[in-house]
């Protein structure tokens, strides 16, 4: 017992300082910070230096203004903060703190995430903890390292799109931190009651993010998809769960793994293996039980589709192949292959007539499942193979989902005529004062149609501003979007030369196509696949690479290719998405030609 405290002191006491922290930077009695400078201005004030470019369109006593540097207010501005001084003298100047302070709690679960991974360094090895329900080993201990370290990535992406986006959700990075504390006893459970407990805590935590943006209908829409899949999926598992105990009277998995190697007819026994494979192929969105896949990923917002079509699969797969892949096989593990091949059929075809972003990477997602599953279905586990493909899969899903998540806006369509006057068209083609003038004048009229159009539908007002000096937009949310077509990537190679480029070598990673890292890690899978005598299924895997480099390719041909009628482009790149993006670039790029690191890990990890 006393073992089992020292082991999960170091993370508990973590867990409690992340609340206070919360508390601490959330409750506004003890907050230090003044989150919101607001200003109290009449309508109507505009400046009268026309060299400014700065232009407050709508106010309103108590709105926040943001003016530049090089701003004069008119006379009537002038005596309109003299009569309000007293009100307004401490509220004009910033002491201290963000302006969202959700983006700033993610600095919080960011240094947890860290300091989390650090402390497993501190944890004996080959320690059993809660009974014997999870072990502590050094394959799951490497593993969710990883998974720490991984979270604390997603909250870098996080940190960008709250600020962009104008989120303030404080509970969002607590429920992530919730959600890694679920995948690191999902790595470590031996149980499978321990088994369920960790899934039921990592749903629950997912239905809230899901539908987090409750505005929006499409958010609201996937968190019910989602917990309904849950609740399905759950109840699957507690009969298949009962039906074992029923049978043999123990959810150990090692026991049950000898028993079942030993029975030769019981089947409520088969049954209840049978449901509970079957519950967690529909947690790891494997076909045919992937339908709520494209809704979900398509309806939440990025950094929770971000986070679900990631580390809860791997968790749940990383469990297959240490606890559950022995138990599956004895009893029915040729219904492996049966899954694999679905899965590669439906991520092969389904995005062929999808113009959605997100749901083409949710079907593309269900394809790579189907390539995961490869090596376990022959009698050779194939781990290390799996491992590799795992890892370089997640770190371009990092990239891509970054990607997403830059902001972008969207602008007017083209105006017929000359190349260079393109209403929107970002500062690398502007070349005269005349085409920057009349980008000024779009965006202009851009911001106070959408600026008119939202005080009319919600009464509340917005700000649109132009920086003094011309480094691009710096638009309302109202005109502030995220992709969501593929028409919203058209021309983006010259609206934004480094984005085309990373859309390029990440769908060329996700392809499995040479100089990414995406083709190292798939022709392990096909090597270790062929080694275990499952030809068909590796000639159904190399035709629905061909199939899918179709919808890959259709992305680069959308950038580099097509003139469209209409587009938009993306503003300026968050400081913490760009370090991410830089860092996934550079990691797809070397792992092709510097993987050895990589491929000694996974099979270390193997033989352990």
């Amino acid at each position: 017992m006393w073992l089992d405290f020292y082991c999960w002191s170091i993370f508990a006491n973590l867990r409690l300082c992340c609340l206070v922290l919360f508390w601490y930077g959330t409750d506004a009695p003890s907050t230090p910070y003044k989150e919101k400078i607001r200003t109290a201005i009449y309508p109507g004030v505009l400046t009268s230096d026309k060299t400014a470019k700065t232009e407050i369109l709508t106010k309103a006593p108590g709105s926040l203004v943001a003016l530049t540097p090089k701003t004069t207010l008119t006379p009537r501005a002038q005596s309109a903060q003299a009569n309000l001084f007293p009100y307004t003298a401490s509220a004009s100047v910033c002491l201290a703190g963000p302006t969202n302070p959700a983006a700033h709690l993610t600095d919080w679960g960011i240094t947890v995430s860290i300091l989390s991974a650090l402390a497993m360094t501190q944890i004996p090895f080959q320690t059993l903890h809660a009974g014997g329900i999870f072990i502590r080993n050094t394959a799951s201990l490497s593993i969710c390292t990883f998974v720490r370290i991984y979270t604390a990535c997603i909250l870098l992406l996080s940190k960008g799109m709250l600020s962009n986006a104008g989120l303030a959700h404080h509970e969002y990075v607590g429920l992530v931190l919730l959600i890694a504390l679920a995948q690191c006893l999902l790595l470590s459970v031996q149980e499978l009651s321990g088994l369920f407990l960790s899934l039921e805590l990592q749903s629950f935590v997912l239905v809230i993010l899901c539908s987090i943006y409750y505005k929006n209908a499409l958010a609201l829409e996937a968190g019910r998809k989602y917990f309904l899949r849950s609740a399905f999926s759950s109840s699957l598992l507690l009969l298949g769960i009962g039906l074992i105990y029923w049978q043999t009277g123990t959810t150990y998995c090692p026991l049950l793994s000898l028993y079942v190697s030993c029975s030769s007819n019981e089947p409520l026994l088969w049954l209840g293996v049978w449901l509970v494979g079957l519950a967690l192929m529909w947690k790891r969105a494997a076909a045919p039980r992937h339908l709520w896949a494209a809704d979900v990923y398509s309806g939440a917002l990025s950094m929770v589709s971000l986070r679900i079509s990631t580390l809860p699969k791997v968790a749940v797969r990383l469990f297959w192949v240490q606890s559950w892949r022995p138990i599956w096989n004895n009893v029915c593990g040729y219904w492996l292959a049966v899954f694999s091949g679905a899965s590669l059929v439906v991520g092969a075809v389904a995005p062929l007539g999808t113009y959605q972003i997100k749901r083409l990477l949710a079907y593309s997602s269900i394809g790579h499942r189907g390539f995961l599953l490869l090596p376990l279905c022959g009698g050779f586990s194939g781990s290390a193979a799996m491992l590799v493909y795992l890892i370089i899969y997640l770190i371009t899903r990092l990239l891509v989902w970054g990607l997403m998540m830059w902001s972008y806006e969207r602008s007017l369509p083209l105006v017929p005529g000359s190349f260079a006057k393109l209403v929107g068209y970002a500062p690398s083609v502007l070349r005269t004062e005349e085409e920057k003038q009349l980008h000024h004048t779009n965006l202009n009229k851009v911001a106070t149609e959408q600026n008119s159009k939202q005080r009319s539908r919600t009464g509340n007002t917005s700000v649109t501003s132009l920086l003094p000096s011309y480094t691009g937009p710096l638009v309302s949310t109202a005109n502030r979007t995220n992709l969501q077509y593929l028409a919203d990537l058209g021309a983006l190679n010259q609206t934004s030369v480094a984005g085309g480029r990373c859309w390029a070598f990440a769908m060329w990673s996700l392809a499995g196509l040479p100089p990414a890292a995406g083709f190292f890690g798939k022709l392990g899978l096909f090597l270790y696949a062929l080694n275990s005598a499952q030809f068909w299924l590796v000639g159904l895997a190399l035709a629905s690479t061909l199939l899918g480099s179709v919808y890959y390719l259709r992305i680069l041909k959308t950038v580099y290719v097509d003139m469209p009628t209409g587009f938009g482009l993306y503003s300026h790149c968050a400081s913490p998405t760009a370090y991410v993006l830089a860092v996934s670039l550079g990691l797809l790029f070397i792992g092709l030609w510097r993987g050895a690191p990589l491929v000694l890990f996974a099979h270390w990890w193997s033989l352990i």
